[in-house]
């Protein structure tokens, strides 16, 4: 799509040119024809007009012996090989034109939008949008930025060079729906607004919901009073980061190693450790089973931290609680023994059917 879009840019731009183009070689197929009185092929008189024109100079198919066959090879040659050269000159400044090949990145990018199937999009305008690239790239996850500025941008592509981002930048404060829809929201998975206005992440959220009710929705929400608010109107986790880093403050102070765990939890350094935090989705044919019973046993690395159910967190469950299909357990420990494990209740899964 991107290359069908250059090219009628093109020749919408050179209409004229290429017309005449096509007229010299029209007249200079027919002419030779005539001179020749049609004793070769159209191919060949068309070969023939189109080496003399590009001043390619091949082998000619028909003899220029007589005065009229070099009088018009002369006269389709001051028009064609001006026509031709002037074309050819134009193609190549479009070509390495950077307005045109940015062009030709942004359709690319549309293109590889469309394609993408529970991606996250990232709306933000602040240094919080950069801590939160840092560990979607070190995730390996897909997502699509939608900033407000360019200075932003040039900002974070700067921190990550490498990295082909997928982003919009919106003309206006209000982030339009013809943007999300460009970022695929109908596929995403979720929305994390994160702007230094409340404002901006409401109506964003909003419009996400709109275009994708199944959308899982996490916005910034700066002041505290507004939370239950952003809930009512569908935000599924507004997050009051003044009011997180206050208790976190307290909590340092008098509970320091605690706060430490968590901190670690998402460091860079714990990222690029051996040891991850992972989620567990219970499915039907493991529903009945008691914790105890799903062989964490065999691996000493793994804690079970806690179990989601109905969107209520039991911290450090008991052993012998009957797991319900949809509770989600919290399971910390090293990344190879909570690969092994959930490859183990896999096949659990599979005896029990």
């Amino acid at each position: 799509m991107a290359t069908v879009k250059l090219t009628k840019k093109f020749l919408k731009q050179e209409i004229n040119s290429i017309l005449v183009l096509i007229l010299v070689l029209l007249s200079g197929t027919i002419g030779y024809g005539k001179l020749d009185n049609w004793n070769h092929s159209i191919i060949d008189y068309l070969y023939m007009t189109f080496i003399t024109i590009s001043t390619i100079g091949y082998e000619e198919v028909i003899p220029l012996s007589t005065p009229e066959a070099r009088l018009f090879t002369i006269a389709i040659s001051v028009v064609g090989i001006g026509t031709f050269g002037y074309i050819f000159s134009k193609l190549t400044a479009f070509l390495f034109d950077p307005i045109n090949r940015e062009i030709w990145k942004e359709e690319k990018m549309r293109e590889k939008i469309k394609k993408m199937k529970n991606h996250i999009i990232v709306y933000g305008n602040d240094v919080y949008l950069l801590y939160l690239i840092e560990d979607l790239i070190n995730s390996n996850l897909e997502f699509v930025l939608i900033l407000e500025n360019k200075d932003l941008f040039e900002k974070i592509i700067s921190n990550y060079p490498n990295y082909d981002f997928n982003y919009f930048i919106s003309e206006t404060k209000i982030i339009k729906d013809v943007i999300l829809k460009n970022a695929n929201v109908e596929k995403a998975r979720g929305l994390v607004a994160i702007s230094d206005d409340d404002s901006k992440n409401l109506y964003i959220s909003i419009a996400c919901r709109y275009l994708n009710p199944k959308i899982k929705i996490i916005a910034r929400c700066l002041n505290p009073e507004f939370i239950q608010k952003c809930k009512f109107v569908g935000i599924d986790y507004p997050i009051s980061l003044d009011y997180i880093s206050a208790k976190f403050y307290l909590y340092k102070l008098i509970k320091p190693y605690s706060v430490d765990i968590f901190l670690d939890l998402f460091s860079k350094s714990f990222i690029e450790k051996k040891h991850d935090i992972d989620e567990i989705e219970i499915n039907k044919n493991l529903e009945g089973k008691a914790i105890i019973e799903l062989g964490l046993k065999n691996f000493s690395e793994l804690i079970i931290v806690a179990l989601v159910r109905e969107g209520k967190v039991i911290i450090n469950p008991s052993r012998q609680m009957l797991l319900r299909k949809g509770d989600v357990l919290i399971v910390y420990g090293s990344k190879e023994e909570l690969r092994r494990f959930k490859s183990s209740l896999k096949l659990l899964s599979f005896k029990l059917k």
